[in-house]
C-alpha cells in the first residue's frame, strides 16, 4: 500500500519533515513518501488553500501536515475536527479518505510532551507567550494544561491576543490568562518566556522580545528550528538563562503526524536523531 503525504505552507523548502517522515516510512518497510505543497512554488503559486486541498485529493495524497500560514484557515474546509482542533480552531495534520477531510492538532501534543519531558511534576510560574496564531494557539493550551500559575498573551495584534485568551477562558475557565502590549510586559515577574512567531526563522530573522530584559532565572523556549539557535535563544544564552530549542517539539508532533497517517507508532528516539543529524 502507497502512503502519500504532503506538507502544505508557504515558505518549505527548508522542512525537515519530508527526511523524519521519509525515514521513519523505510525503517517500517512501508512504500511512503512525502510532498512539499508550497505556495511560493511557481505551480501551486496564489493558488488559494480549497485549491490546494483539492489538488491533494485528486492526486490520492494520502493525509496532509498544515502549516504557516493556514493551520487556522483549513478549519473551515474539514469534514471532521478531533478534540483539540474544536477546541483550538487550528489544525496541523489531515488525513484524506474517500475525499473527505479529518483534522487533527499534533502541535499540542508535542509541545506536551516536551513540557512532561523538561519539567517532570512541576507547575510553571508566570508564563509569557508571544504569538496567537495556529502555533500558539497549541502552545498556550499544552501549557494551561501542564500547570502554570499565570499565562500571559502578547502578539503584534493585541485583538489576535485577546481572541485567544477569550477562547482559552472559555475552555479552561479556572485559569487565569491575561494580555499584554509587547511594550508593556511584566519582565520582573516573568519565569518562562516562549515565541510561537515565526521570527527568528532562517528568512525571517528577529526576536519576538530581549532576554536581556528578563530576570535571570527565566527560561526561554522557541518552536522555531530552522535555525535551531535562534537569534532568540543565543541571546538567552549569553545572557545566562536557560534555553530550550525547537526540536522536541518539531519531533513529538511528527511521530504524532505519522502514527494519524500510518496506524504505526513512530519510534521517537530514531525521528530525533534523524532530525539531529539534519541540522547539525
Amino acid at each position: 500500500m502507497s502512503i502519500k503525504i504532503g506538507l502544505i505552507g508557504e515558505d518549505i523548502s527548508a522542512s525537515l519533515s519530508p527526511f523524519l517522515h521519509e525515514r521513519e516510512g523505510r525503517e517500517n518497510q512501508l512504500e511512503y513518501s512525502y510532498h512539499l505543497i508550497d505556495t511560493l512554488d511557481p505551480f501551486f503559486h496564489k493558488m488559494p488553500l480549497e485549491k490546494l486541498l483539492i489538488y491533494a485529493i485528486d492526486n490520492q495524497f494520502s493525509g496532509l501536515n498544515i502549516t504557516h500560514p493556514f493551520k487556522q484557515k483549513v478549519v473551515p474546509y474539514l469534514d471532521k475536527k478531533n478534540k483539540q482542533v474544536k477546541e483550538l480552531k487550528s489544525a496541523n495534520t489531515i488525513i484524506i479518505k474517500n475525499g473527505k477531510l479529518a483534522g487533527y492538532n499534533t502541535d499540542y501534543f508535542g509541545y506536551v510532551a516536551f513540557l512532561k519531558q523538561v519539567f517532570v511534576n512541576v507547575k510553571l510560574g508566570n508564563i509569557l507567550l508571544v504569538g496567537s496564531g495556529g502555533a500558539g494557539r497549541a502552545v498556550s493550551l499544552a501549557l494551561i494544561d501542564h500547570g502554570l500559575q499565570e499565562l500571559i498573551l502578547s502578539d503584534i495584534s493585541i485583538s489576535v491576543a485577546q481572541e485567544l485568551a477569550t477562547l482559552l477562558k472559555t475552555l479552561r475557565p479556572s485559569q487565569t490568562i491575561s494580555v499584554c502590549d509587547v511594550n508593556q510586559i511584566p519582565k520582573k515577574s516573568i519565569s518562562g518566556v516562549v515565541n510561537a512567531t515565526p521570527l527568528g526563522m532562517s528568512k525571517l530573522p528577529g526576536i519576538c522580545v530581549n532576554p536581556k530584559e528578563f530576570s535571570s532565572d527565566c527560561w526561554f523556549s522557541d518552536i522555531v528550528y530552522f535555525p535551531l539557535q535562534t537569534e532568540f535563544l543565543r541571546i538567552a544564552k549569553e545572557s545566562g538563562h536557560q534555553t530550550f530549542d525547537g526540536s522536541c517539539m518539531a519531533v513529538y508532533q511528527a511521530a504524532r503526524s505519522f502514527r494519524y497517517f500510518t496506524g504505526i507508532r513512530a519510534n521517537e528516539d530514531r525521528m530525533m536523531n534523524e532530525f539531529k543529524n539534519r541540522v547539525s
